[in-house]
């Protein structure tokens, strides 16, 4: 993955009149009804042990599902030597087995970003499908994500300790890491809640993951074996919800024996 500077991706459900009837394709055939008022709306993997229906099931579906998106999207070349920024906004539908389907580009920007966007919406894992009336059903989402290239384009930042920039001895991170809360502040410099935190460690052409929920502190021991005693990159991705804006913040380092 092509670190990017800045990457924020907001996600918000469509809500609008139920269908009443199946639709039909151009060439006739029956398509699934979408239900865009579902019971329970369709959930992204990984959220089995919050509550159905409830606002923490909704921010840990948005906080995976930004996280996927985050590790997953390249910023095109093209984009990128072109300087091109701004938001792509696409609609999908998550059908009643939990498969994507139908996505469509709404607004795109050009430099590929649509492209980009709509492939790693396209290769989504299954979701967790709605329920309406007792059965499982189809349903469609609308999901902006904002292209940007300027490191203080939204000026949400990460607070890792004291740490400086750039590189850090691995004994001194995670001693900051194991005794120290993550903070992100907003621009206005008000603090902002963490749902999840991600650490990527790149080394080599491997990559692995820590995911953390809400600002939880990793254990010593899982960092030591995470780490490997290598050199390597360490990206930490803060994930944060403010009203219907789900944010994510990165900081990278290199990372020293």
């Amino acid at each position: 993955m092509q670190q990017l500077s800045s990457l924020v991706i907001f996600l918000f459900a469509t809500l609008l009149t139920v269908s009443t009837l199946s639709a039909q394709s151009e060439d006739g055939t029956t398509v699934p009804e979408i239900i865009l008022r579902p019971t329970i709306p369709a959930y992204f993997p990984g959220c089995s042990n919050e509550p159905e229906g409830s606002d923490e099931k909704a921010n840990c579906s948005a906080s995976k599902l930004m996280s996927y998106i985050g590790f997953n999207l390249q910023y095109p070349d093209e984009a990128r030597e072109q300087k091109i920024e701004g938001v792509v906004v696409l609609s999908f539908v998550v059908s009643d087995s939990g498969l994507i389907d139908q996505v469509r580009v709404l607004r795109d920007i050009g430099g590929g970003c649509g492209q980009e966007a709509q492939r790693i919406i396209n290769e989504m894992p299954p979701w967790q499908p709605a329920i309406f009336k007792g059965k499982q059903v189809a349903t469609q989402f609308t999901l902006p994500i904002t292209f940007g290239l300027r490191s203080g384009m939204f000026d949400y930042v990460l607070h890792v300790g004291e740490l400086p920039d750039d590189q850090i001895y691995q004994k001194e991170l995670i001693e900051t890491l194991t005794t120290t809360d993550l903070r992100v502040t907003n621009p206005k410099g008000a603090e902002m809640v963490i749902t999840e935190v991600v650490l990527t460690m790149e080394r080599g052409g491997e990559r692995d993951q820590i995911v953390l929920r809400g600002n939880a502190r990793p254990d010593e021991k899982q960092l030591r074996k995470f780490f490997k005693r290598k050199q390597g990159r360490l990206t930490i991705d803060a994930n944060v919800v403010e009203d219907l804006d789900i944010r994510s913040v990165q900081k990278s380092y290199l990372l020293l024996n």
